[in-house]
């Protein structure tokens, strides 16, 4: 063997991406339609509660980012997954 691995389907895909200009504006967009759902004044919410719950211990970064992280990501809009996904399939397929 030549010592050369093989890229996974997620690397692949990023590399197919990152080639074609297509992540930046992917990113812009996910930005801005969570923005405009209200999803990151909720993931903001969640991130003060969770901190408020612990209390004069505080938080670091690492731990607060544990502790939203599946709720933040149940709350991602379906119809925004969608469009993210048709879109990438366009660069893949194009």
């Amino acid at each position: 063997m030549s010592g050369e691995r093989r890229l996974s389907f997620q690397e692949t895909v990023d590399t197919k991406l990152v080639k074609s200009g297509a992540r930046d504006e992917l990113k812009r967009l996910a930005r801005q339609r969570l923005e405009e759902s209200g999803w990151t004044d909720e993931v903001r919410q969640l991130c003060r509660e969770f901190v408020a719950q612990r209390g004069e211990e505080g938080a670091r970064h690492e731990e607060i980012v544990a502790g939203v992280k599946a709720a933040a990501r149940a709350k991602v809009p379906d119809n925004l997954k969608a469009e993210l996904l048709r879109r990438i399939r366009d660069v893949l397929e194009g």
